[in-house]
């Protein structure tokens, strides 16, 4: 009876191993492949957070490509930056005159001729016809013109006698002087660049004296003496006069304060 029994249970023994044998072999065979569903597996790399990113798609793929805090996104290498545009090389010169005054016989002038080549710089004197002498064209009358008046004129003599389609022509007189006399604070002569009234010249001499005799200033101009009152100029009654070259201003003194 007992080896009946013993015999009954090995062949239940030996069915259940039967059956479970091939359930072993196929959770054996899982576990030790590096593939899910045909794919192969990725290796485990862990970001910062400690997520593995090596097998994200899609929205995990895109998270993982996000910049850490604290540091700055990429820029795009394809992005151009705005450049300053450069001035064109033949964009003429604006001139620019701080004189008015006409010119006149003796004046010393620099002639610069620019927009040719090679560009020239003439010094030349007024002379007792009212021109100066330049090359190519000779002689051209200034007398009597402003400064932007006598380049105009050259320019168009250049161009007019076939000599350059196109010249930039600037005219400075060079510089000149006046004198101060008499009861201001800095007697003196004072170098006339651009225009000068009587009043701002007093002022680059100092400014009057207590003594000054404000009302008989005198501008002594070549063989002629003109008279100005500095308070009717300063009430705005007379015009503030423009000094020319080599006037002589003279403040005289007065006897009672």
């Amino acid at each position: 009876m007992r080896k009946t029994g013993r015999w009954l249970l090995r062949v239940a023994v030996a069915r259940v191993a039967v059956l479970v044998a091939p359930l072993a072999i196929l959770l054996l065979a899982g576990c030790a492949s590096d593939s899910v569903g045909g794919r192969p597996m990725a290796a485990f790399r862990p970001d910062e957070r400690g997520r593995d990113t090596a097998g994200w798609t899609g929205a995990g793929a895109q998270e993982s490509t996000r910049p850490a805090a604290g540091t700055a996104a990429a820029k795009p290498s394809g992005v151009k930056r705005p450049t300053q545009q450069a001035q064109p090389s033949g964009a003429a010169t604006p001139k620019v005159h701080g004189s008015g005054r006409q010119v006149k016989q003796g004046d010393k002038l620099t002639i610069s001729l620019r927009g040719i080549q090679p560009a020239e710089e003439v010094q030349e004197v007024v002379d007792n016809l009212g021109c100066v002498t330049l090359p190519l064209i000779g002689e051209v009358k200034v007398e009597g013109k402003t400064m932007p008046e006598a380049e105009k004129a050259i320019e168009t003599s250049y161009v007019d006698g076939g000599y350059y389609r196109k010249i930039t022509v600037i005219v400075v007189a060079q510089d000149e002087e006046f004198y101060v006399q008499g009861e201001v604070q800095r007697q003196g002569s004072f170098q006339l660049n651009g225009d000068v009234t009587l009043l701002q010249a007093v002022a680059m001499a100092g400014g009057f004296t207590d003594f000054a005799k404000e009302t008989k200033i005198e501008i002594r101009r070549d063989d002629k003496v003109l008279i100005f009152d500095a308070k009717r100029i300063r009430e705005l009654k007379d015009k503030d006069p423009l000094i020319r070259p080599n006037d002589n201003i003279i403040v005289p003194r007065r006897w009672f304060l």
